[in-house]
């Protein structure tokens, strides 16, 4: 008003700006009519606003008021209220926990740190933020390489699947593209993929083209899958084709695996294994 006073309520939206009275409800119920001419700007906003401002008018000054209050802007949205009144929950009680965690605090080394405080005090310790994570600085480097290779083994599986789909499917030309895609797989990447989509098949056709790609691969990365499957696949005939793509120069790595299946409860594994161990077995 021009008087400097503020009248808080609601204004029918359908009122004219140029009509020379203004009818307002005011947030108590009643209703009032105000001339044009005693007004001197209008803020249109959101009820909730309004309702902010009467209560934190009449409020005690007690951590159990503010506490109440803070918890009525949190239901309302009112974030930028509800951290006034949280801090001085803080003021009066500067271990209440549950206000801290509202000020997104961190308790860390027996005591309660702003955000900024903790970010400060972990580089202080040696660390570094990478993707929302803490990691040690001189760890950072391995970090970002095993996050490259989670990145690029995520990107075989969109190519595995299609390729799958191709190979299985009724247009001729398309399946030979995708069986040729397939046998050309030779990175160590690919390989979850491979396991996800072909190694874990119902069809035997599938899992055989997986321990022929497999074999493919260079390294200990196909060793686990293809010693599983040396034990655990029921065909017989792709039992002793995944054993045969394991050469003498991967035999330790999967000993060890094998060894482990000799403990099974299941005869039948515990058997296969002991197969197995008499093909790639030492003394020992």
């Amino acid at each position: 008003l021009k008087t400097g006073g503020v009248m808080r309520g609601v204004i029918d939206p359908s009122e004219d700006d140029a009509a020379d009275s203004v009818t307002m409800k005011l947030l108590s119920g009643a209703e009032i009519e105000l001339p044009s001419e005693h007004i001197s700007s209008r803020e249109v906003r959101p009820l909730k606003f309004e309702q902010y401002e009467v209560r934190a008018e009449s409020l005690p000054d007690t951590l159990d008021a503010h506490w109440k209050l803070a918890e009525w802007c949190r239901e309302q949205r009112l974030d930028e209220q509800r951290e006034i009144h949280l801090e001085i929950v803080l003021a009066i009680d500067p271990e209440h926990r549950q206000a801290h965690y509202g000020l997104r605090h961190t308790f860390y080394r027996d005591q309660w740190m702003t955000r900024e405080e903790y970010d400060q005090t972990r580089i202080a310790d040696g660390f570094v933020r990478y993707k929302g994570k803490w990691v040690p600085v001189d760890k950072l480097d391995s970090v970002k390489s095993d996050d490259a290779a989670s990145k690029a083994e995520r990107e075989w599986y969109a190519k595995v699947r299609v390729w799958l789909n191709w190979a299985t499917g009724n247009h001729a030309e398309r399946a030979a593209d995708g069986l040729n895609n397939l046998r050309g797989i030779d990175s160590p990447d690919a390989l979850s993929a491979l396991v996800q989509f072909l190694g874990k098949s119902q069809r035997a056709d599938i899992r055989r083209l997986f321990i022929e790609i497999a074999g493919k691969i260079e390294g200990p990365v196909p060793v686990v899958p293809l010693t599983t499957l040396s034990v655990r696949e029921d065909v017989r005939e792709l039992r002793e084709l995944a054993l045969s793509m394991i050469d003498e120069s991967r035999y330790d790595q999967a000993r060890q695996l094998v060894i482990s299946d000799l403990r099974d409860r299941n005869n039948i594994l515990v058997r296969r294994a002991g197969t197995v161990l008499a093909k790639i077995g030492d003394e020992t």
